[in-house]
């Protein structure tokens, strides 16, 4: 099924139709977070370093799927896209909060907290092929129909910013002095 208001893309997200601002907001951010990743992590392998590069990667691909949700007519293409939206987009503060206890803490998270951080994820990506995560699709407003999981999805955005900036906030406060320039860099 195609959506028949709007153009063919071509290029999977270049359309006549689509608003200039959107391709303005999220291609620069792209690929300035790409760059930015990919130059230090050019100059230092360490894990903090690919940390570093996997929370803009993932940051990136999630602005590239939203860009093609957002350019598309084709209901095969958007409904996969949509599909793995929230999934990707969730991933971000899940790898941020990583990225950040490595960086201030210079050392890995104790197993306790990989099984907290990572437990939550599981379901959410089960039941991504599921009617609970997408039920359809609307033709008159080209989108995907959004199932219950979003519900899951909302509260699992939640824990995890809550979970960073919690734990951000604790940092500011045990080691304002010896590590001021860190945690306000994050």
């Amino acid at each position: 099924m195609l959506c028949t208001d709007i153009p063919s893309p071509k290029g999977l997200i270049f359309s006549s139709s689509t608003p200039t601002l959107l391709y303005y907001s999220l291609l620069p951010v792209i690929f300035t977070a790409i760059l930015i990743g990919l130059l230090v992590f050019s100059k230092n392998k360490s894990l903090e370093s690919k940390l570093l590069l996997s929370v803009v990667s993932v940051f990136s691909l999630w602005n590239f799927i939203d860009l093609i949700n957002w350019t598309n007519v084709d209901s095969r293409i958007i409904m996969v896209s949509w599909s793995f939206m929230n999934f990707i987009f969730i991933l971000v503060p899940a790898l941020a909060l990583y990225f950040s206890y490595v960086f201030l803490e210079r050392k890995e998270p104790r197993t306790w907290i990989y099984f907290f951080g990572v437990l939550p994820l599981f379901p959410f990506l089960l039941l991504l092929p599921t009617n609970l995560n997408l039920t359809g699709f609307d033709l008159t407003i080209c989108e995907a129909n959004e199932g219950g999981l979003t519900v899951y999805f909302h509260v699992l955005q939640i824990v995890y910013f809550a979970w960073l900036f919690l734990f951000l906030l604790y940092e500011c406060r045990k080691n304002w002095t010896t590590k001021r320039k860190q945690v306000l860099l994050l």
